[in-house]
């Protein structure tokens, strides 16, 4: 009885009522609006994930298809039952591709393929029960033709919906900034009420007010990792502190979906350089052709055609490579072609030195690495130099890794922007006509290896800049194909 009369009057108790009252309304609130934020963030994502998937498998099919083509025109399989039946799937697949309907441009490129589909589908028969070996040629080619504009197609779909990804994961941050000040209005209103009340509170009250209090401060200072607080009473104190643990839980659930979001911007990185792969600068392409047309008319046709053929090269390389790796060989032929233009372009102003072996290391690598450092070495290096510019690309190979450097002579770089790009960090000047600067090309070796530190940079303002890319060695597919030094 003495214990009972120690309890709070009539008017406090009803107080407390409205006081615990208060705090689960605002806990419910809060925990749906939580809730709500993960579910529809949870449910978009899924949403754009399997239609990428499903986007992929489908290019995964037109490749098969292909290969079957291949088999049976090229190397003679008779395969013509197995090419139907894989053609009529992939058929079937794409009529009944089903793209967001809140995106007017994924609906319009998912109508175009299936009407480009429903337009060349009679070609596949045509080509599958010619038997006259002429017309099969031709008819393969227009086939190959049609394959690469599917691809394209899917790559278009894949490109927009990575950016409707990348718009939803804005939106998100602003819901989840919303969500946050919602539980910061909640912390400070409930450490509010309970100092109000503490006063007035009875012994076996006030301690597990107490512990609350403590572990509120330290959810402030942002830590979250600490054990829930035991439930001693089944009262309104009780339902407090399960209340209390169970937000404290919730946050720590959405920082662990905002690092799980931290990762998808990763991916996005990724999916921005595939897009950047199939760019020109028209600028470069401009410099080039006027060389071409000048040695057209100076001089005699054999200078003429050998510039031709490393700007075909360099298109082919540039434009067609949509594969995240390439064989070394292959990167240094295509530096050894923009070399070649940019000596056709300066003249005796510039030296290019090429100390490469003639035999390369059997290696794949992350493409389009080297040519942007080669680029940027012309650009911001030695292209306003009248005479005596050099550049130089060594190679060097120890059993971990190849590391090729491209070094020049020019203008250098200020020790703090060199300190600023060994971190990692884009600086102001540091873009490129091919769009990847430096801080991507780090970027990309980081994702293709799985290990940071392997771009480094040296240089001294006024002295000259060298640039050095470590290519880790991994067991390699060894059927390479056949390169050459340009």
């Amino acid at each position: 009885m003495s214990k009972i009369d120690r309890r709070p009057s009539k008017g406090l108790r009803h107080r407390i009522y409205v006081f615990g009252g208060s705090m689960v309304l605002m806990i419910i609130l809060v925990g749906g609006l939580f809730g709500m934020a993960a579910l529809r963030s949870i449910w978009s994502y899924q949403d754009i994930m399997t239609q990428m998937t499903d986007v992929q498998q489908l290019k995964g099919q037109v490749s098969t298809v292909s290969e079957q083509v291949q088999n049976r025109v090229v190397n003679g399989v008779e395969n013509i039952t197995e090419c139907i039946s894989t053609w009529e799937e992939l058929n079937e697949k794409i009529q009944q591709l089903d793209l967001l309907e809140s995106s007017s441009t994924l609906r319009l490129l998912a109508e175009d393929l299936q009407a480009y589909q429903r337009g060349t589908a009679s070609d596949f028969y045509v080509l599958i029960r010619e038997s006259e070996p002429e017309k099969i040629m031709e008819y393969y080619q227009e086939f190959l033709t049609h394959q690469d504009d599917r691809l394209f197609l899917c790559d278009q779909i894949l490109k927009n919906l990575t950016e409707h990804m990348s718009s939803r994961y804005e939106t998100i941050l602003r819901q989840n900034a919303v969500s946050l000040a919602l539980f910061a209005v909640l912390i400070l209103s409930l450490l509010l009420l309970t100092g109000c009340f503490s006063f007035e509170m009875a012994e076996d009250v006030y301690q597990p007010v107490q512990r609350l209090t403590g572990q509120a401060e330290k959810i402030m200072e942002g830590d979250y990792q600490m054990e829930d607080l035991p439930v001693a009473q089944q009262d309104e104190i009780g339902q407090l502190t399960e209340a209390f643990n169970a937000m404290k839980n919730r946050v720590r659930e959405n920082f662990q979906n905002q690092e799980e979001l931290w990762r998808l911007e990763s991916l996005l990185q990724d999916a921005e350089f595939r897009a950047l792969q199939s760019q020109v600068n028209p600028h470069f392409l401009f410099n080039v052709l006027s060389v071409a047309t000048e040695a057209a008319l100076l001089e005699n046709a054999d200078r003429t055609v050998d510039i031709i053929e490393h700007i075909s090269y360099m298109l082919h390389y540039g434009l067609t490579s949509v594969r995240e790796d390439s064989w070394l060989a292959d990167e240094l032929k295509m530096v050894r072609s923009y070399l070649f233009l940019q000596k056709e372009r300066f003249g005796d102003r510039i030296a290019f030195l090429d100390s490469t072996p003639e035999e390369l290391p059997v290696m794949r690598i992350p493409g389009m690495t080297l040519q942007p450092i080669v680029e940027n070495a012309v650009k911001h290096g030695v292209e306003r130099m009248t005479a005596g510019g050099k550049i130089e690309i060594t190679l060097r190979q120890t059993p971990e890794a190849v590391e090729v450097c491209v070094e020049d002579n020019g203008c250098g770089i200020p020790q703090e922007k060199v300190d600023a790009l060994n971190r990692g960090e884009t600086v102001p000047g540091d873009s490129r006509s091919t769009g990847l600067g430096i801080a991507n090309v780090r970027s990309r070796m980081a994702i293709f290896y799985k290990q940071e530190g392997l771009l480094k940079v040296e240089s001294r303002d006024g002295e000259g800049t060298k640039v050095c890319l470590k290519y880790l060695v991994q067991e390699e597919i060894q059927d390479v194909p056949g390169t050459d030094r340009g």
